[in-house]
């Protein structure tokens, strides 16, 4: 499964006021210092470097704890709670999921009736909605 993420939409656009700069560590700053990914490290290395957010992936696990972690399985345990779709829908949000590329990962989004996919691949895509010109 692509990592999907649950996002609100509102049709208000506002200027973004707390930012220095247009910066985001994707998992925190990692990758120069062979920091592990998520890890609390990377993300003070994106503080000290002066980042204005870190991107990092938080999973709700059926008990209901949050931890940060990419998968959705740790050593082949299913750690995800799965309900979170269902209970966005019941609150109103629009679900997004990006960056899907594949097409059986577009036919499942589509099931379960995710709002907007975000993808590399946008001919498939209307191909798979039906929508092609």
């Amino acid at each position: 499964m692509p990592f999907l993420l649950c996002s609100c939409s509102s049709s208000k656009i506002t200027t973004t006021k707390f930012a220095d700069n247009s910066v985001v560590a994707h998992r925190g700053a990692f990758k120069k210092n062979a920091l592990p990914e998520n890890s609390i490290a990377a993300l003070k290395e994106a503080i000290r470097l002066g980042c204005t957010g870190s991107e990092f992936d938080i999973r709700l696990t059926a008990n209901d704890s949050l931890i940060i972690n990419h998968d959705a399985h740790y050593n082949k345990l299913e750690i995800e709670k799965t309900e979170w779709i269902k209970e966005a829908k019941e609150n109103n949000i629009a679900l997004n999921a990006w960056t899907i590329n594949k097409k059986e990962d577009m036919e499942w989004l589509l099931k379960e009736g995710f709002n907007f996919i975000t993808t590399n691949e946008p001919e498939l895509l209307f191909s798979v909605l039906n929508l092609e010109k």
